[in-house]
């Protein structure tokens, strides 16, 4: 198969974009069925595929918790737990590269996979941590959105 005359770098950064926004509108919509669920997360993992050749590691971090919003919204607490392990290892190995948004997200998104597997106590430290990170940030729109993902699990 011979290359495409295109510009990779650009390409990769477009479907980046583009799966990226596609999956969180279907995390913010309504319910899904099945097969909404099953295109939900592989637009998920088409964003973090993408992020992995144009993006940094702040990308990949955000990827991770858009794989355990994903997962959650699919009702799949096995993977929506496996991907928040690694995203509180990219926020540790960040050391602060990250805002306090991304920990307020990772925090919040995990507590609900930790509720979705029926582990309360985790679901509960993760939760105190995210209200703790939540009441830190100054843009009530990026509260609203990290409280309005509490319902996914």
């Amino acid at each position: 198969m011979t290359k495409p005359d295109l510009d990779m770098d650009k390409a990769h950064r477009y479907f980046a974009v583009e799966c990226n926004n596609k999956a969180w509108d279907l995390i913010e919509g309504p319910s899904l069925d099945p097969e909404g669920a099953e295109r939900l997360v592989h637009l998920a993992h088409t964003s973090v595929f993408h992020w992995s050749h144009a993006g940094d590691e702040l990308n990949a971090l955000r990827g991770e918790t858009l794989l355990v919003a994903a997962y959650l919204k699919a009702r799949r607490p096995e993977p929506a737990s496996h991907h928040g392990v690694i995203s509180f290892r990219m926020l540790e190995q960040s050391k602060g590269r990250h805002t306090l948004f991304d920990a307020a997200m990772a925090h919040t998104l995990v507590a609900g996979a930790h509720r979705l597997a029926g582990r309360s106590e985790e679901a509960s430290l993760c939760s105190e941590r995210a209200a703790s990170l939540l009441d830190q940030l100054e843009s009530a729109g990026e509260r609203d959105l990290i409280v309005s993902l509490e319902k996914l699990a």
